[in-house]
Parts: structure tokens; sequence; C-alpha cells
């Protein structure tokens, strides 16, 4: 779950007048399930999000939940997956972690912060001190709301969590933006693989066609939209979405496909064989498209892993974007 949800759910949480538990991967060191600054929200009624599961993550809950019955501070807590060291959790991952437990009331000022890291334009971090006594929400002008006793340097604020010392302090700087959208254009057998399954791996994810009967299918947090495919501008495509071109026809799809390259968002995947898209390269050089541009289509779309059925499909195209998302195409 990426930091804007998770801050979404915070606000949700505490606006509810309910109390939780932020648990925070604040420190890694060797090989551990959780990535820095990976996040679960535990209350009594459950948990969301996670720390990288199994042994950890139920500790961990388990820990939170305490918390909440005793109404304790926050703190920090150090746990081996060694399982040849002492306290171990019975792991073998055989590196260690540091874990924030960070108790969130209605009272609080977390409201305050969380509400307005979510509703920064342009993006927006929040800011934890290793302690947790110390909490903000801030962009790359500075505090926003909430206080600090150090000042973050600029480099701070990138797109991945990043520890920071300052101060004779230790922070966790956490990147709260949109994650973009994922635009499936075409409902059909794929489309309609691929847009629940997206939905699940935590994309917001949008489906567009003009068959109405096709999008009554799809249920929340699905969104759709009917449109005709030659006239799309109701549809505000920014740089960081995710245009998936797989319409029922080739000339909807080259619509779709120029309407998406001239808006330039992060990713551009088209459906079809390898013939299809060389038509289709030689039909936007002639419409004026670059040949950088042009590459820049993943075409054929999804990763390699054998698909046949639209389900499969589905996979690879979830696959591929899932490593787009990570940066690692």
């Amino acid at each position: 779950m990426n930091l804007l949800k998770m801050s979404e759910l915070v606000c949700a949480m505490l606006t509810a007048g309910t109390p939780g538990v932020l648990c925070v991967l604040m420190g890694t060191r060797g090989s551990v399930p959780g990535a820095l600054g990976s996040c679960m929200l535990v209350t009594e009624a459950g948990s969301a999000g996670t720390i990288g599961g199994g042994v950890l993550e139920y500790r961990a809950a388990n820990s939170a939940r305490d918390m909440l019955s005793r109404n304790e501070a926050p703190r920090r807590e150090r746990f081996s997956l060694d399982n040849s060291a002492a306290g171990a959790l019975g792991m073998i991952c055989g590196g260690e972690c540091d874990v924030l437990f960070l108790p969130l009331s209605p009272g609080d000022a977390a409201l305050q912060v969380f509400s307005r890291a979510c509703g920064a334009s342009g993006g927006a971090w929040i800011v934890l001190s290793a302690e947790g006594d110390e909490i903000a929400a801030a962009d790359d002008t500075g505090v926003l709301c909430g206080a600090l006793s150090g000042s973050l340097p600029p480099e701070a604020f990138g797109d991945r969590a990043r520890l920071e010392r300052t101060g004779g302090r230790e922070y966790l700087v956490l990147p709260v933006k949109d994650a973009g959208v994922a635009y499936v254009f075409g409902a059909g057998h794929v489309g309609g693989a691929l847009a629940p399954l997206l939905a699940e791996l935590d994309f917001s994810v949008c489906v567009c066609d003009d068959r109405a009967e096709l999008l009554e299918r799809f249920a929340a947090p699905v969104r759709t939209v009917a449109c005709d495919f030659a006239r799309l501008d109701e549809i505000a495509l920014k740089p960081n979405d995710y245009a998936i071109i797989m319409t029922r026809g080739h000339e909807w799809d080259y619509d779709a496909l120029v309407w998406a390259l001239r808006r330039a968002p992060r990713y551009v995947g088209l459906m079809g064989s390898a013939r299809k898209m060389a038509l289709t390269r030689e039909r936007l050089l002639r419409d004026g498209f670059s040949e950088e541009t042009i590459a820049g289509i993943r075409n054929p779309i999804g990763l390699k892993i054998g698909a046949r059925t639209p389900t499969e499909i589905a996979v690879s195209v979830a696959a591929e974007l899932i490593a787009e998302r990570a940066g690692l195409l």
C-alpha cells in the first residue's frame, strides 16, 4: 500500500474517532522481508498494509494492540530475523529491522499532519523522528504542518523512503504522492480480467469503453468511463498515469494510442502482434511522432511469461506495471 492510501486510511480512522497504531519499518539491515518505510496500520478491529508479513508482522500487530490497550507512548523496537540470534523470531531471513510503533489518537496532531500531506498539491512527505516523538508534513519548501527540531536538506525529499540525520537526530522521510491512475482502454476479456487484478495490486484503476453493458461488470474500487475512443479529452491523463490500450479494434486502438502519446504518461502499452506494431509505427511516423516516442510504447504488452489466455495476459500486463511502478523498466 502506498503512503498516500495509508495516509487516507489514517485520516478516515481518526475522523471516525478510532485510535490506532502505525507500525513503520524505520531501519533495515541485511535480508528482511519489508522495505524501509513500509507501514501497517493496526486497530482493535484489524490491520491494513504490511511491514513484510510472517512472524515479524504477527508479532508487531500483537505489540501494537497491546499498546492500544495500555495507552502507551511511541517506541522503537528491534527485531532479529536471524534464527541463531538470542530472542530471534524464528525467521531465517538473516537480517534485522527496527519498527517504530506510533500510537495515533483522534485528539492528537496526527490527523492534521496526515490530512495536510494528503491534500498538498505537487506531493508531500511525512517526516517521523526515530523515537516517534516528532511528526510533520513537509514539501520541498519546508514544514507544512507539525514540528521538527531540525531542518532537512533538499535531497531528503525524493521518491523513496529515506533516513536523514540532522541536529543530532534521525528522521525517516516518507513520500506521500499520487501514485497515478491505470487507465485500461477496453473492457473486453483481457481488460475485464486486468482491472480488478490491478486494483488488488494497489493501483487506482479506471476502465474506459463505449460499451455500457461491459462497464457494468466492474465494481468499486475500479472506476469506469463511458467514452468515444475518438474523443477522449474528458479524461485528464497525467504524467504519472498508465495507459493500457486493448480496445476491440485496431482503429480504436490507434485513436487511444495517439491521444495517450500526446500527453506523455509514464507508461503506454499496446496489445497486439509484432505486425500490428510495425504498421502502427509507420502510421505514427507519418503522423509526426518521433522514433524516440514510438520506441517508448510497450509492445508486445506485458512481461514474457508464456501467457495465452486472457487471464494469463492480464497477469503479464500487471507484472509489467508493477515493474514500471518499481522503477525497473
